[in-house]
């Protein structure tokens, strides 16, 4: 039985093997821990032709097998799909796509912070794109360089599984540090942006501009115009 995890090989290369191999049959996807049931894949001849992912189907369905992590797999052959959610879908494209999401997915969760990691905001990154809530941008005033994650989730009443994952999302594209140690200079930096407007230490800070409106500039963390 062709079996194994996603610690061994990634769903990107699982389903690649599959369809190359023309088989026909359903990829079952079981949660490592629970042992339930995480989503199903299936093919004919080679070609995806129907995934299923809690109540997603089809493309949704595919995304979120890219994004699962500590799961198992096994392959039945000859088990027909209930529907065919995927047949207008060239295969090699949906498989480049997979195998895309796949090695982002696992770039992301190499960048995941650690909860008694200290993170510290980087001024002047770009959001590079990222799409955040306000809550989520909250989580960066509390980056000073003091505190650790699990204590920023304990003041802010948080699950520390979120703020690691929404912390991550940030470290990626730059916009925090974390680790144990930080400079001086970045510690700084950040504590300048949390007190730049003491009255409201819950908004995300804002540059203040000059009288003729020229872009505010820094040296090392400190304002210099």
């Amino acid at each position: 039985m062709f079996a194994g995890s996603f610690n061994q090989m990634h769903f990107g290369e699982v389903a690649r093997l599959l369809s190359s191999s023309k088989q026909s049959g359903v990829l079952i996807i079981i949660d490592q821990e629970t042992n339930h049931l995480l989503a199903s894949v299936y093919f004919h001849g080679g070609q995806l032709v129907h995934a299923t992912a809690d109540q997603q189907s089809g493309l949704d369905a595919l995304n979120q097998i890219c994004h699962m992590g500590q799961a198992s797999f096994s392959f039945e052959n000859d088990v027909s799909p209930p529907e065919q959610s995927l047949i207008t879908y060239p295969t090699e494209r949906l498989l480049e796509k997979v195998h895309k999401e796949v090695i982002v997915n696992g770039a992301f969760q190499a960048a995941l912070p650690l909860p008694a990691d200290i993170p510290v905001y980087q001024p002047g990154k770009s959001m590079m794109g990222l799409q955040a809530s306000p809550d989520e941008l909250a989580l960066l005033i509390q980056c000073k360089g003091q505190s650790t994650i699990n204590q920023i989730a304990a003041q802010m009443n948080l699950n520390v599984e979120d703020v690691c994952r929404t912390l991550g999302k940030f470290q990626h594209v730059g916009m925090i540090k974390t680790g144990e140690n930080h400079t001086t200079e970045s510690v700084e930096a950040a504590q300048d942006i949390s007190e730049s407007d003491p009255s409201a230490p819950n908004q995300l800070p804002q540059a203040t501009q000059s009288t003729t409106n020229q872009p505010a500039r820094y040296w090392r963390g400190k304002r210099i115009s």
